[in-house]
C-alpha cells in the first residue's frame, strides 16, 4: 500500500496508567569477595543473622559449619572456628581488629549482633590480611563501609525465650540521600538464671542440688547502641562509627571456689545478679575513608580506631593470706583489667588493568593494659604492633585466579614488674620459706622487654572449570605473637579452675596451613567440602607441671608451653530443593589435633557435628499471603573422649529444634514472626566447649523462642 503524498496520517492511543511496584536490587560486597577470592569464606547477611538468631552472634555463626561457640551460661559466648578460638581468631569490624580481654574462658564477645549488615567467616590462617591474630582465620564484620538504602528505613525486633525468661529489644534507623549517610542501632537484653535438665551436678566427686532445675546467679543484662554518620561524594566515602557495648552477668558460685549447698540455694529471685559477676564496657570510635573504586587505576582506603575495653570481675573478699585485711575502696572488686587500643591500617590498591590488583597496606597498633583489684592475674603491660604487606591477585583467564602475598611484622611488648607483699608474708611467717623462695615467689610478675619479628606468606588459587563448579586451594605460612598472659600470667584464673603461669621467654607461634574447597552450585542443589590440614612448629598450649603451687587454694601450676603440633579435618555441607518450596539439607563438621611433643591431644577440640535441615515453604505459589515456613532441624554431637591431659570427656547426643516462620513483604515493609523450639526433646547434654563443663553443669534444657521483626 502506498501513501497518497497529500494525505496526513493520524494515529490516536488509548492513554493508560500501569503501576509498577519499586524493584530494589542488592548485592553483597561480601558475597562477591567470597566467590573471588582463594580463601574459604562463609558470607552472611542480616537475613541470616535474623533466620539463625540465638542470645549471641557467636551462637549464632555456629549454624555455620566449621564454627562453634564456646558459651559462658546462657548469655554470652565466644567464636571458635576449626577448634581456634581466644587469641588466634580476630574479629575485625570495619576494617579495625575488635580488642578485649580474649584469652579468657570466661570472657565473651563484646558485640551487637543486630547492627551487622554483612558478615564473612574466614576458615584458616587470615594473617597476611589481619596479621598474627588471624592464625586460625577472622570473622570480618561489615567491610568496606556498608551503605544503607535511598531514603530513610528502619527496623525493630522483639524476642523473648523461655529458659531463661530472656527479653530482647532492638530498633534501627537509616538514611541515605546523594551525600549523606547515616546509620543507628539500639539493643537490649535481660535474662534470668537459665534451668537445665537435671536437679543435681556432681563436681570433685561431691552432689550438689540445683533448686528448681535453675543455675542460680546465672542472669545478666546487655545494653548496646552503635551511630554511624558518613558522606559519600566525587571525592569518596568517609563514614565515623560510636559504638558501647555494656554487659554484666552473673557466675554460677562454684565457678568461683567449691561449690557448696549452702552458696547454690536459692535467693528467691532468679533475675538478680548477685556476687560473683562480671561487668565489661567496650566502646569503639572508628573512622573508615575509601576513594572512588577505579577498574583500572588507584584507590585509596583508611581505616582507624580508639578502642576501650573495661572489665571488672567482683567476688566477695576473702583472705587468701592469714592477716590480709580488705581494700578501703570497692572490697569485693577481685580483678580489674582496663585496655586501650589504638589502630591505624592504611591500605592501596592499584588496577594496572583489569582482572589485576595490587594491595599494598601498613596495619600498626599501639595498646595500654591497666590493672586493679584485690587479686593478681596479670600484669600492667604496653604493647606496640607495626605490620607492611604486599598481595597480588591476577585473572589468568576466565576460570584461573592466582593470589599471593607476603607480611613482614615487627612487635615490642613491655610488662611491668609486680610484687606481692602478702604473698611475701606468708612465705616467711606462716611456710617458714627461705629468702630465695621469698624472693622467686613474690615476684609474680618481672619486668619485661621482648621484641617480635616474623612473616607470612599465602599463595592461593580459584579455578571453575564449569560454570557452577569450583575449586579453591590455600596453602599459608602464618604465625602468632605470643599474648601477655602466656608471657606473664601467674595467678589463679577462675576462668579455668586453677593456676596459670606464663613464660617469659615464649617464642612466637609457626605454622602451615592448607585448605581447600570444592563447591558444586547450580540454584538447585549446593554441594561444598572443605578439607584443611596444619602443621605448627611450636604451638602454645597450657600444661600441667606437676609443680604445687604455694598460692592458698590454687591446687597444681599450669604453665604454658610450647610443642609441635597437627590438625586436620574439614566441613561438608549439602542443600537441594527436590520439589517446590521444599529444602533438604545436612552439614558436619571434624576436627583432630594432636600435640606431637607429648603425644596427647590439644585442648578445647569442638565435637564432631552432623546436622540436617528439612524445611517447607507454604503459600509459594501465592507471595500475596506471605510465606510460611516449617523446619525441622536435628543435630548430633559425637562423644569427645579425645582430650588433653585433665581435660574432661563429654558424651555425645542427639538433638532434635524445630521452628515456625510466617514473613510476609508488602510494598517495601516486611513483617517476620517466628516460634523456635531448641532442645525440644529437653536433653541432658554437656557442650566440651562450655566454661562450665569442668563443673559438671549440663546445656540450658528446653527452651521455646518467639521472635517478631518489622522492616521499612
Amino acid at each position: 500500500m502506498t501513501q497518497p503524498p497529500d494525505c496526513d496520517l493520524h494515529i490516536a492511543l488509548q492513554e493508560a496508567t500501569v503501576s509498577i511496584e519499586q524493584v530494589r536490587v542488592s548485592a553483597s560486597l561480601t558475597h562477591e569477595k567470597a566467590k573471588l577470592l582463594p580463601a574459604v569464606v562463609k558470607s552472611v547477611d542480616a537475613n541470616f543473622i535474623a533466620t539463625h538468631r540465638e542470645t549471641t552472634l557467636s551462637q549464632t555463626l555456629a549454624a555455620i559449619p566449621g564454627v562453634h561457640s564456646m558459651s559462658i551460661g546462657s548469655g554470652m559466648g565466644k567464636p571458635m572456628i576449626r577448634g581456634m578460638g581466644f587469641n588466634r581468631i580476630a574479629v575485625v569490624d570495619r576494617g579495625i581488629k575488635q580488642e578485649g580481654q580474649q584469652w579468657g574462658a570466661d570472657h565473651g564477645l563484646e558485640f551487637d549482633q543486630m547492627a551487622v549488615q554483612n558478615l564473612g567467616v574466614y576458615k584458616g590462617a587470615m594473617g597476611l590480611q589481619y596479621g598474627g591474630d588471624a592464625l586460625g582465620g577472622a570473622i570480618v564484620i561489615n567491610d568496606d563501609i556498608p551503605l544503607p538504602d535511598y531514603g530513610i528505613h528502619g527496623n525493630g525486633h522483639l524476642w523473648g525465650g523461655s529458659n531463661s525468661w530472656l527479653l530482647g529489644a532492638s530498633a534501627g534507623v537509616g538514611f541515605r540521600n546523594d551525600g549523606f549517610f547515616a546509620n543507628g542501632q539500639l539493643t537490649g537484653t535481660q535474662y534470668g538464671d537459665y534451668a537445665v535438665p537435671t536437679d543435681h551436678i556432681v563436681y570433685l566427686t561431691r552432689r550438689i542440688p540445683v533448686y528448681d532445675r535453675r543455675m542460680k546467679n546465672t542472669a545478666g543484662h546487655e545494653l548496646d547502641g552503635s551511630l554511624t554518620l558518613g558522606s559519600t561524594g566525587r571525592y569518596g566515602t568517609l563514614a565515623v562509627t560510636t559504638s558501647h557495648v555494656h554487659q554484666k552477668m552473673g557466675f554460677f558460685p562454684g565457678s568461683h571456689g567449691v561449690p557448696s549447698e549452702e552458696r547454690v540455694r536459692p535467693d528467691g529471685n532468679s533475675r538478680n545478679i548477685g556476687l560473683p559477676y562480671a561487668l565489661a564496657e567496650h566502646s569503639k570510635l572508628l573512622v573508615n575513608y575509601r576513594t572512588p573504586a577505579q577498574v583500572v587505576g588507584w584507590q585509596f582506603l583508611v581505616d582507624l580506631g580508639v578502642q576501650r575495653n573495661h572489665r571488672e570481675e567482683w567476688a566477695e573478699f576473702h583472705t587468701h593470706y592469714p592477716g590480709q585485711t580488705a581494700p578501703a575502696k570497692d572490697a569485693d572488686m577481685e580483678l580489674l583489667f582496663d585496655l586501650w587500643t589504638y589502630s591505624a591500617a592504611p591500605k592501596v590498591v592499584w588496577h594496572p588493568q583489569e582482572g589485576v590488583e595490587y594491595r599494598f597496606g601498613l596495619d600498626g597498633q599501639y595498646q595500654h593494659h591497666g590493672i586493679g583489684g584485690f587479686n593478681f592475674l596479670l600484669p600492667r603491660y604496653q604493647r606496640g604492633v607495626i605490620g607492611a604487606y604486599a598481595t597480588r591477585r591476577s585473572r589468568i583467564n576466565p576460570q584461573i585466579t592466582v593470589e599471593g602475598g607476603l607480611r613482614v611484622d615487627g612487635a615490642q611488648t613491655r610488662i611491668e614488674a609486680y610484687r606481692d607483699q602478702h604473698l611475701a608474708n606468708y612465705l616467711r611467717v606462716y611456710a617458714q620459706a627461705d629468702q630465695a623462695t621469698q624472693d622467686a615467689y613474690s615476684l609474680r610478675a618481672q619486668a619485661l622487654r621482648r621484641n617480635f619479628w616474623n612473616w607470612s606468606l599465602s599463595l592461593g588459587a580459584r579455578y571453575t572449570p564449569l560454570e557452577h563448579l569450583a575449586l579453591k586451594l590455600y596453602l599459608g605460612r602464618s604465625y602468632r605473637l605470643p599474648s601477655v598472659n602466656e608471657l606473664g600470667a601467674n595467678g589463679v584464673h577462675h576462668g579455668s579452675y586453677r593456676h596459670e603461669q606464663g613464660d617469659p621467654k615464649m617464642a612466637a607461634e609457626q605454622g602451615y596451613q592448607l585448605d581447600a574447597e570444592l563447591q558444586y552450585d547450580n540454584g538447585n542443589i549446593m554441594v561444598a567440602l572443605n578439607p584443611f590440614a596444619a602443621y605448627y612448629t611450636n604451638y602454645i598450649y597450657l600444661n600441667p607441671s606437676g609443680q604445687w603451687s604455694l598460692l592458698p587454694h590454687a591446687g597444681q601450676i599450669y604453665q604454658f608451653c610450647q610443642a609441635q603440633a597437627r590438625m586436620w579435618g574439614g566441613e561438608m555441607e549439602v542443600h537441594g530443593h527436590p520439589v517446590h518450596g521444599l529444602t533438604v539439607g545436612a552439614s558436619g563438621a571434624f576436627l583432630r589435633q594432636d600435640n606431637l611433643t607429648d603425644g596427647y591431644p590439644l585442648p578445647f577440640a569442638p565435637q564432631t557435628k552432623v546436622t540436617g535441615q528439612l524445611a517447607w515453604n507454604l503459600f509459594n505459589a501465592r507471595p500475596k499471603w506471605g510465606v510460611l515456613t516449617l523446619r525441622v532441624l536435628p543435630l548430633y554431637l559425637f562423644a569427645q573422649e579425645r582430650i588433653a591431659r585433665n581435660e574432661d570427656t563429654t558424651p555425645g547426643h542427639f538433638q532434635l529444634n524445630a521452628e515456625v516462620a510466617y514473613r510476609h513483604a508488602f510494598g517495601e515493609q516486611a513483617l517476620t514472626l517466628r516460634l523456635a523450639c531448641d532442645n525440644a526433646l529437653d536433653t541432658k547434654y554437656f557442650n566440651h566447649l562450655s566454661y562450665y563443663r569442668q563443673l559438671g553443669i549440663p546445656e540450658p534444657g528446653r527452651a521455646f523462642t518467639l521472635q517478631v521483626d518489622y522492616s521499612f
